[in-house]
């Protein structure tokens, strides 16, 4: 059985809010839920590859905290990344320069970021500025996986 719980509160992580709650996923599968900064996102392991799963709004008020988080992981050695925007409402610049800075840095150390599940505005958005021919987009998780294979 897999788990959903956030990190501890700490000074540093200001907001944070801590959540344990049983999910019953394969084994698989793991699951965190962090909250800072007017942020919520889900962190699940999908077989090798780290999902994040931005809730909500991606905008000047907490693409920073965004930011922070995806780049933990990757200066922690993180190598596969997707980022599901299935539970994401609206993305502004702010959420556009997140993704191409983990782009960029997964670049560097040859890793690889995958896009995946965007509404249907999200995805206009990627595509007006050009960013889908920088970045992979996948129109499901499923897809994403397998772009790793």
């Amino acid at each position: 059985m897999g788990f959903r719980h956030g990190l501890p509160t700490d000074s540093r992580q200001k907001g944070s809010e801590p959540v344990d709650t049983p999910c019953g996923d394969s084994l698989r599968h793991s699951h965190r839920l962090t909250k800072a900064m007017n942020i919520e996102v889900a962190e699940e392991r999908d077989q090798e590859v780290l999902v994040l799963l931005p809730v909500g709004r991606l905008d000047s008020a907490n693409s920073g905290a965004f930011e922070a988080i995806v780049m933990k992981h990757i200066n922690n050695g993180e190598q596969r990344l997707i980022i599901d925007f299935s539970r994401l409402d609206f993305i502004s610049s702010s959420g556009l320069r997140v993704a191409l800075l983990a782009t960029r840095a997964l670049r560097a150390s040859d890793g690889r970021i995958v896009l995946c599940s965007m509404k249907r505005h999200i995805d206009e958005v990627f595509r007006i500025s050009g960013f889908d021919r920088i970045i992979t987009i996948k129109k499901s998780r499923q897809a994403a996986l397998n772009a790793f294979a």
